[in-house]
């Protein structure tokens, strides 16, 4: 079943919110810097990843001080884990990149040791991004080498496929209810040379634009409540470009910054609306997870 919708735009707000409204736990994967949280389960815990230049990523999982480290048997390539639910499910997805730089995603779910993977029949390429619960997983997948990039909902028998008709749409998190999805989009203009992000709500059978006020750029990557979204956006361009942490409810964006940051990234974020990402400082870039 496809519901392809154009965008819907949103009134626009803006309100301030400080880290100290809440409790901020910060984390470091032991030995590593720097550190991100990714996702986070409706019982708070954390899926995050140590990423440099120089070594390969580290996935983990942290809950109140306690990393348990992700180390499954997955075929060589470029590993992305980015959603976990209460039970322990990981989604993810192992990306190669041919000689000819074809990029081919295989999607899976994690839970202990146990990888399985995520298909859809037909499929080129599939990657798993988000999972609630109810074991729901939205993803991205495309049907040939070169063709689109659409996003998709499947409880593993049936699938929904998301189009927002942009060329690109990426869902990367789904509700406890299954009746709201969040991601982003992405337009190519050929002629200008550019590539544009902007974020999504879609509920209802309805795309809604996710574009914080003045940023250069929008990404999504949580939802807690049906309606209620979080993100990261750009303010500046170029190496005057600053990440801030939002979040958004009912065309009312409100920006993030943990205290004494030179930048916070949102991640993800679980039902009770606990939210989590990276921020970095004079001592590096830190986990971590905020509780309202």
């Amino acid at each position: 079943m496809k519901f392809a919708a154009g965008i819907a735009a949103s009134a626009l707000s803006m309100v301030s919110v400080a880290a100290h409204a809440g409790r901020l736990q910060s984390f470091d994967y032991p030995g590593a810097q720097p550190s991100c949280g990714i996702g986070i389960s409706s019982i708070g815990t954390v899926v995050g990843n140590n990423f440099t230049l120089t070594a390969p990523t580290d996935f983990f999982t942290w809950r109140d001080g306690h990393f348990t480290t992700l180390s499954p048997s997955l075929p060589a390539g470029m590993v992305s884990m980015s959603g976990i639910n209460r039970h322990g499910v990981v989604a993810g997805s192992v990306t190669t990149v041919s000689s000819s730089f074809v990029f081919q995603s295989t999607g899976f779910t994690l839970h202990g040791t146990t990888v399985t993977p995520v298909t859809l029949p037909g499929a080129f390429s599939v990657a798993a991004r988000g999972i609630n619960d109810s074991g729901l997983i939205v993803g991205t997948y495309q049907m040939s080498q070169g063709g689109p990039t659409l996003g998709f909902v499947t409880d593993g028998k049936r699938t929904t496929t998301l189009d927002a008709g942009t060329g690109t749409t990426l869902p990367v998190a789904i509700d406890a209810s299954g009746g709201s999805v969040v991601g982003m989009t992405q337009a190519t203009d050929p002629a200008a040379g550019t590539v544009t992000f902007a974020g999504f709500l879609y509920r209802d059978h309805k795309f809604t634009a996710i574009a914080y006020p003045g940023a250069t750029t929008t990404f999504v990557y949580g939802l807690s409540r049906p309606d209620v979204v979080y993100g990261t956006y750009f303010a500046g361009s170029g190496t005057n470009a600053v990440e801030h942490g939002f979040i958004y409810r009912r065309g009312t964006y409100k920006s993030f910054d943990v205290a004494g940051a030179s930048a916070t990234q949102v991640g993800g974020a679980n039902a009770s609306g606990q939210f989590t990402g990276c921020y970095t400082d004079a001592k590096g870039t830190h986990g971590f997870v905020f509780t309202p």
